[in-house]
C-alpha cells in the first residue's frame, strides 16, 4: 500500500482530516504539523518512505519550491494553500490539490497560434455581430447603460489589461464581490441567462484580438488578488489567460478561482495544441448542454 504524508500548518491539516476522514481510514496516511516560521529544510522527516507528499501552507516561497523540486519523481507532490480549497466535494475532479509543476518549461503560445486565434476571433465577431448587437439592445432596454462590464485583470507576464464582458449584474451590485455571494437577486433580467450560458464572455473575443487573452488558458485574476500570490501561484502568469479552460468548465467554477488553482496547474503541465482543442470541444459541449 502506498504511504501518504500530509505535512502542513495545524489549521490546514485539521481541515484536511475532516474532509478526507473516510479516505484516511482505509489508507496509510501520516501527518506532520508544521510550526509557523520553521524552514522546510529543518523538518525531521524521512521523506523517502512516502509515495505522495501533500504540503499545506498559506505561503510558498522559491526556496520551498526548490526543496520539493529536488525529490525523486516517484514521490508525487501536491499543495494546498488555503482551507477553502480543501473540499471533499471537489476531490473527484482533480485529486489532492495543486500538482507540483515539473522542471520542463511551460509551453507558451507560438506566433502561429496567436495569429490563428486572432483570425478566428475576427471571423467570429463578424459572424456573431447581429447576435451581439441584439444582446446589447436587450441589456439596454431592460437595465440601461452600461452594456459592457469592464474590469482590470492581470495577464501574461503580470501585465495589467481590461477584460470585456456583457454586464449581467444590476448597477447597485458591489464592485468587488465573491462569485459565491451572487444570488439571483443581483442579476439583471437577462443577466442570469447570459451568465449560465456563458454568452456574457463573448466580448472577450476583443481581448483575443488585442492579444491580452487566448481561447484557452487560466482565468485572469484581479490585481489585488495577484498582489498576494505566493511563488507557485505566479506560474499562472507564464501563459495568456483564457476565455475557457479546465477551471471554467468544471464544477469548481461555482467557487473562487484562487481556491481551485489545481485545474490551472494541471493545464500548464499538459499544455499543447491537442489539449487546447479538447478543452474547446468540452466547452462547446457544455454550452450546448
Amino acid at each position: 500500500m502506498s504511504k501518504i504524508l500530509v505535512l502542513g500548518l495545524d489549521n490546514l491539516v485539521h481541515k484536511f482530516k475532516l474532509e478526507y476522514s473516510d479516505y484516511i481510514k482505509v489508507n496509510n496516511v501520516s501527518f506532520y504539523i508544521l510550526k509557523k516560521n520553521i524552514s522546510i529544510n529543518d523538518v525531521k522527516v524521512n521523506f523517502d518512505k512516502f509515495s505522495r507528499i501533500i504540503y499545506m501552507n498559506n505561503s510558498f516561497s522559491k526556496k520551498e519550491y526548490n526543496f520539493f523540486n529536488s525529490f525523486d519523481e516517484k514521490i508525487k507532490i501536491s499543495y494546498f494553500f488555503n482551507e477553502e480549497s480543501i473540499n471533499l466535494n471537489f476531490k473527484n475532479n482533480i485529486l489532492w490539490g495543486i500538482p507540483h509543476p515539473t522542471n520542463k518549461l511551460i509551453k507558451k503560445n507560438s506566433f502561429l497560434q496567436i495569429s490563428l486565434e486572432k483570425i478566428i476571433a475576427l471571423i467570429a465577431l463578424i459572424i456573431f455581430s447581429p447576435f451581439l448587437l441584439s444582446i446589447s439592445i436587450i441589456i439596454y432596454l431592460t437595465d440601461g447603460l452600461p452594456i459592457f462590464f469592464i474590469q482590470k485583470r492581470i495577464g501574461i507576464g503580470s501585465n495589467e489589461f481590461q477584460i470585456y464582458k456583457f454586464r449581467t449584474l444590476k448597477k447597485s451590485t458591489p464592485k468587488y464581490m465573491k462569485s459565491s455571494d451572487k444570488t439571483n437577486d443581483y442579476y439583471t433580467r437577462i443577466g442570469l441567462f447570459l451568465r449560465k450560458s456563458n454568452i456574457d464572455e463573448l466580448p472577450q473575443l476583443f481581448n483575443i484580438l488585442n492579444g491580452t487573452m487566448s481561447f484557452i488558458g487560466p482565468r485572469p485574476e484581479m490585481p489585488f488578488i495577484v498582489k498576494n500570490y505566493n511563488y507557485l501561484e505566479t506560474f499562472r502568469l507564464n501563459v495568456n489567460p483564457g476565455i475557457s479552460g479546465l477551471w471554467q468548465i468544471s464544477k469548481a467554477r461555482e467557487r473562487e478561482i484562487h481556491h481551485n488553482l489545481e485545474h490551472d496547474f494541471l493545464y500548464l503541465d499538459n499544455k499543447n495544441l491537442i489539449y487546447d482543442f479538447l478543452i474547446i470541444l468540452k466547452t462547446i459541449f457544455k454550452f450546448l448542454r
